[in-house]
């Protein structure tokens, strides 16, 4: 028998139990501070009291708290009419639905988690839209990339990209400075969190205006999270490989948005146009293109016009009182019609969401498009440029013609007339050529072949939309050339029915981007807007990688005409002046 001595017995090992965690979002609210009265005052009473809210206080250790109770009945359940759809039985049950929503202030900032469905109680104005991905851009390593969500102003387009292994963010097909980042997610192997505990445990984190992950439970060990949180958003650096993500920055000051605001204000006031744009929103170019008619709603009265031009905005946005334009602006509306006597409305715009504006203030580039403020990363945006300078040749390589707006309104008439007036240019706008790429179909691979055999195609173009639809239809066109054996025969082929004859394995070498400015202005680095300008650069790397040469030629204009864009004018989707 072993021993009975007790000092002899093996002392039992303490183990530590596990922290209780949930997985929850967590945001910042922006605008006021640590101040917990402020932070009342950006919620909806009206729809807290709807929803039969009451307040309770409370502390989180030594922190105080705020915690928000509501109830979200609804009469009828939402499975009922798909059962009674199904059954043909009256089937009608009630369900309520309940949430919370826990507020407090920490070290200069106030702090918002929701509970069931106490989000929808958080006003999404209130939310700091960097919240979140500033936290992940600094915790996740390069590699360890698993979701990105991601949007690019102008071309209409929000893409999510999951990657089941983790990746670097360039292998997620992210273009820096061309896009912006809604959400982050990734594995984070050391964040000082309850959840991670003494183990190093590995996190997954997920961050857009919120923070989503595991935050400790227990009132101390989530004010420990957050505290953790503020002291890696204040002390360290974006992970190195990830600092495009910070390239392109929505605006969070509101003083500095009022700042551009007034600034703009100001440039309607005096019809300063530069560095604006009209463009139809991505959801709505449907509509916008299908139009007969257009009724503009600046101030009280609507204004019947036949054509969306930005002359007409800046006139009427003139005429309102100064400091309220812009508020005139965002109440205002562009009404579609697809009849030209105004019957049968397509759609209503908000107008201000149809505005594009560069802007600056001191060394400091802004950029509004749909409605929001974005900061361009000021280095990001010069070195683009320089990049791009060499895209313009100085004389340009082909001598295109001036363009006669009055004469040629679009895209199909300059391009029928160009070789009428310039020897050796084969016209093959609207001419398609079967794409074996399934996914794109018949493509239309340039407007012209010049007498080099370049690719040239023709643009009227201002706002980023024009130029990213342009950007896309070279990349296209070089993919399906260099990738289809039979796309470059049927190419081949087309080409001679014009005379023009050319080996069936045929990739151009060079291609010309030919782009009218809707304003009249020379075509340079320094006039594209900056979304355009580095999609630009980005265009070229991508052609280069298939030993297709880029030029930019800026067309002149040989008119004085108001810049226009008509409604369901063939052969584009231009906007007003820029």
């Amino acid at each position: 028998m072993g021993s009975t001595d007790p000092s002899e017995r093996p002392v039992p090992q303490m183990t530590q139990s596990p922290v209780k965690t949930r997985l929850a979002t967590l945001f910042r609210l922006q605008g006021v501070g640590d101040d917990l009265d402020r932070a009342f005052d950006l919620f909806d009473a009206v729809y807290l009291t709807e929803h039969h809210a009451a307040l309770d206080f409370c502390y989180l250790g030594d922190v105080q708290a705020a915690f928000i109770q509501a109830e979200f009945p609804r009469n009828r359940a939402t499975w009922c009419g798909d059962a009674q759809a199904t059954t043909g039985l009256a089937i009608q049950h009630e369900e309520l639905r309940s949430g919370g929503v826990l507020l407090f202030g920490i070290d200069g900032w106030v702090y918002a988690l929701g509970y069931g469905q106490g989000h929808l109680l958080i006003p999404e104005e209130a939310k700091d839209p960097r919240f979140g991905i500033a936290f992940v851009a600094r915790r996740i390593g390069e590699g360890r990339v698993r979701q990105l969500v991601r949007r690019r102003p102008g071309a209409g387009r929000i893409d999510s990209t999951h990657l089941a292994d983790g990746a670097p963010l360039w292998m997620a097909g992210f273009e820096a400075g061309a896009e912006i980042v809604r959400s982050l997610g990734g594995e984070a192997p050391k964040v000082n969190f309850s959840f991670a505990g003494r183990g190093d445990r590995v996190m997954y984190l997920e961050g857009g205006r919120g923070l989503r992950t595991r935050f400790g439970v227990a009132g101390a060990d989530l004010v420990a999270d957050v505290r953790e949180i503020a002291r890696v958003l204040r002390e360290e650096p974006v992970t190195p490989g990830l600092q495009a993500v910070e390239y392109l920055l929505p605006l969070t000051d509101r003083l500095l948005i009022l700042q551009l605001e007034a600034d703009l204000d100001e440039r309607l006031g005096a019809g300063d146009a530069g560095g604006i744009a009209v463009v139809p929103p991505a959801d709505r170019l449907r509509d916008w293109t299908g139009a007969r008619s257009v009724s503009l709603r600046i101030g009280s009265v609507p204004r019947d016009v036949q054509e969306v031009m930005l002359s007409d905005v800046m006139f009427y946005s003139a005429l309102q009182k100064g400091g309220r334009r812009i508020h005139e602006l965002q109440r205002g509306k562009v009404l579609l019609y697809s009849d030209s006597e105004r019957h049968e409305r397509t759609a209503s715009l908000n107008l201000y969401k149809c505005l594009e504006v560069a802007a600056s203030l001191g060394s400091r580039r802004f950029f509004l498009t749909e409605g929001h403020w974005y900061e361009l990363d000021a280095a990001h945006l010069t070195a683009q440029r320089a990049r791009i300078a060499g895209l313009f040749h100085t004389p340009p390589s082909l001598d295109l013609p001036a363009w006669d707006r009055a004469q040629h309104r679009t895209e199909r008439e300059y391009n029928d007339w160009l070789p009428s007036c310039r020897e050796g240019y084969i016209n093959l706008d609207r001419k398609l050529v079967r794409n074996a790429m399934a996914s794109h179909g018949s493509i239309e691979v340039c407007d012209h072949l010049a007498p080099d055999d370049s690719f040239v195609l023709v643009k009227r173009a201002s706002g980023s939309r024009d130029l990213s639809h342009l950007y896309a239809q070279a990349v296209v066109a070089a993919k399906t050339l260099y990738a289809s054996a039979s796309a470059r025969a049927a190419f081949a082929g087309l080409a001679a029915e014009h005379g023009r004859n050319l080996p069936e394995d045929f990739v151009p070498k060079k291609m010309v981007l030919a782009i009218l400015h809707e304003r009249g202005l020379v075509l340079t680095p320094d006039t594209m807007l900056p979304f355009s300008l580095t999609a630009l650069a980005q265009t070229a790397d991508f052609l280069a990688t298939y030993g297709i040469d880029l030029e930019v030629i800026g067309i002149s204009p040989a008119d004085t005409a108001r810049s226009v864009w008509k409604p369901g004018a063939g052969g584009s989707t231009g906007t007003s002046a820029n």
